[in-house]
């Protein structure tokens, strides 16, 4: 009898089961997302994708994927919450040349238990993005060139990177750079007990003698012409800018917003540059993220990086996102001893500013050779800007 009772029990059990087993067939059904159809559109000279999404049935928000040239595998890039039209179209900046792929997939989240549906993958769609360069002669600001290289990505086992500038002007034969991105933590000078100008500080030796060996090869270097800066009354290879040039029209950095500059993975990583012991690195985004205040034009973090002009209270300038800064700081002025702490160190040790150094650099025969336009400039990064304000 008791055998006869367990194995009732076992088949109500069973058959409650398979009961509820079309049941909940029915209901993943019922909320699993459908397959979104995508199409693609590349847009500012191969700088972006616009990726527009279809409506999908039982869909709540879209995970995008992207798989970028030279690579096997798609990364999730990012995710759209929303289902409206204007929510369902997305941009994807495309830094390099070469085909990239893309794939989407629905989401769909329960009301009830917290269940998350996702549907199939989108048809995959692909783009190849080939940016033309311009012959060296045509460039014109905002321009982007390749030339001389420096660690920056933060894996030493890779080599050095390329270094990107931006084109300031193009006139008799001669570019003048800017670095695209900062490239060092710095302080203008180290601890000093006496007045410090641009002329003496540490950092002009040190912009000269070994960050210039390090980035230029003995071909690189030969086109590096000296310049001559009245305002500091020195000659230099390697140099910062002065607030004026900043502000001269026709060099591209009139309004704040072409100023913002973004730091390498390397100078955010901490590390000693000077020798004097202390580890430092580049502070980026700046205190403000809410509202992406402080993203440049890539959408890079932006971050302060040091001018050679000072202030009238003797105080060294720094570009920050708001545009001209100036720092609270005592390099470049004698240090009393209200201003060092019981070790006789200065209280206020600077960090998480950056250097975005300058050059000019002549066009001869050598130069084809050896500086790359990348086809790329600063309007486009502008319009991608534009278009993502206006999706928002």
């Amino acid at each position: 009898m008791k055998k006869l009772r367990k194995l009732l029990s076992v088949i109500i059990v069973t058959a409650i089961v398979m009961c509820l087993i079309p049941a909940q067939i029915k209901a993943y059904a019922a909320t699993k997302p459908g397959k979104p159809k995508i199409t693609l559109e590349s847009v500012a000279n191969g700088n972006a994708v616009i990726i527009k999404i279809g409506k999908t049935k039982n869909t709540d928000a879209y995970e995008i994927y992207v798989k970028e040239p030279g690579e096997k595998e798609y990364k999730e890039y990012t995710t759209i919450y929303k289902t409206g039209k204007k929510a369902r179209t997305c941009i994807i900046r495309t830094p390099k040349n070469g085909e990239y792929g893309f794939k989407v997939r629905g989401v769909y989240y329960a009301a009830i238990g917290n269940d998350v549906y996702y549907g199939k993958y989108s048809k995959p769609r692909s783009v190849k993005i080939k940016a033309e360069p311009k012959p060296l002669s045509e460039l014109q600001t905002g321009d982007y060139v390749k030339f001389g290289s420096y660690e920056q990505d933060g894996n030493m086992d890779n080599g050095k990177e390329a270094i990107e500038w931006v084109v300031l002007s193009n006139e008799d034969s001669k570019l003048f750079l800017l670095s695209k991105y900062v490239l060092e933590p710095a302080k203008i000078n180290a601890k000093t007990d006496t007045e410090v100008t641009y002329e003496n500080s540490s950092l002009r030796k040190w912009l000269n003698g070994d960050f210039f060996k390090s980035v230029f090869n003995a071909d690189e270097a030969g086109l590096v012409t000296t310049t001559g800066l009245e305002d500091v009354n020195t000659e230099d290879k390697v140099f910062l800018l002065s607030w004026n040039e900043c502000k001269t029209e026709g060099y591209g950095l009139m309004e704040k917003m072409d100023r913002r500059c973004g730091a390498t993975e390397y100078s955010q990583t901490a590390h000693d540059v000077d020798g004097d012991g202390k580890k430092e690195s580049v502070d980026t985004c700046l205190g403000y993220e809410e509202g992406n205040v402080c993203r440049t034009y890539d959408g890079e973090d932006a971050c302060y990086w040091w001018l050679r002009t000072k202030e009238k209270d003797d105080n060294f300038m720094l570009i920050g996102e708001r545009g001209g800064w100036t720092a609270t700081t005592y390099y470049g002025k004698k240090l009393d001893s209200q201003h060092r702490d019981a070790d006789g160190d200065e209280k206020y040790y600077v960090t998480g500013f950056g250097i975005r150094p300058a050059i000019v650099v002549e066009l001869n025969d050598n130069a084809d050779k050896l500086i790359l336009s990348t086809g790329r400039n600063v309007a486009d990064q502008k319009t991608i800007t534009d278009l993502e304000a206006k999706m928002k």
